[in-house]
């Protein structure tokens, strides 16, 4: 929960409870005036500070036990109101990430629904031409937009002539730039290649080969993609959707993370190329 969030839940919390604080002090103190005062009408200086004037012993008896049942009908009132505002403020609280339903696919990995396929080219780091297939199966279930934006793309070929555009080694590698072979732009399979909001960030990267929506400065998400390449991703969770992983190629993988790269931007110094893409 941000900082102005939590500002204005709070700021409406003491308002709600100011009112129901105030009431209970000037109960409280009306209450201890009565128990203070004894039951007489000749006690004429007790009388004048709870501000009471009864014309009787009998009259004072009755009033005063009708005002301290009213006291305490008030009191209990303004307890169960405060009470129910804080709960109603609480409920209007977003859940916070701590609390949000993570999946861990370390251990508890998600229904793989589909599978596409990635066929890559490259200049290994010995430079020796290397090539092969990544098989990528799909948490369709978990991450149903994301995943059918994916396939929708892989089934058209769309990833044909794109490339991995940034490598940096034991953290992930990027690809999937449509369009854009700096990789600063791509196209989803919506209309007009416009992005789009993921299903959801609750998967973890806990997991070498889980594969994620790299999300633009936009907030949105369109055809790029980042493969994890370490069990410790944490700095992934929370900002990127993974909808996910790779099931054959890993060793691909792991060897398009060792070509030599041309900082600052990691671009690998021979491009690592899709050559085509579609579903298994």
């Amino acid at each position: 929960m941000n900082m102005s969030y939590r500002l204005r839940v709070y700021s409406l919390l003491l308002l709600a409870l100011a009112a129901p604080i105030a009431g209970w002090i000037s109960v409280s103190r009306q209450f201890m005036r009565d128990i203070a005062c004894p039951l007489s009408s000749t006690t004429t200086t007790c009388l004048k500070k709870s501000r009471i004037s009864f014309p009787s012993r009998t009259a004072a008896t009755t009033l005063s036990l009708h005002q301290r049942r009213d006291i305490l009908e008030t009191f209990f009132k303004m307890t169960f109101l405060a009470s129910g505002v804080v709960v109603s403020l609480s409920l209007l609280q977003p859940t916070s990430p701590a609390l949000a339903a993570y999946i861990d696919p370390a251990t508890d990995p998600p229904t793989i629904t589909k599978r596409v396929y990635l066929d890559v080219s490259f200049d290994n780091a010995k430079g020796e031409a290397t090539s092969g297939r990544i098989v990528v199966g799909l948490f369709g279930d978990a991450m149903p937009k994301t995943v059918d934006n994916f396939v929708t793309l892989c089934a058209s070929n769309a990833y044909a002539g794109t490339s991995f555009y940034r490598v940096i080694s034991d953290f992930s590698i990027q690809g999937g730039a449509i369009g854009d072979a700096t990789g600063r732009t791509g196209k989803s399979s919506l209309e007009n290649g416009k992005g789009f909001e993921p299903d959801n960030y609750n998967i973890k990267h806990t997991k070498t080969g889980l594969i994620s929506m790299v999300k633009g400065l936009d907030g949105v998400v369109d055809s790029r993609f980042f493969i994890n390449c370490s069990d410790n991703g944490g700095w992934g969770d929370d900002r990127y959707a993974a909808f996910g992983i790779v099931e054959k190629g890993l060793d691909l993988v792991k060897q398009i993370e060792l070509v030599p790269v041309q900082p600052p931007k990691n671009a690998p110094k021979s491009p690592v190329k899709i050559v085509a893409s579609g579903v298994v």
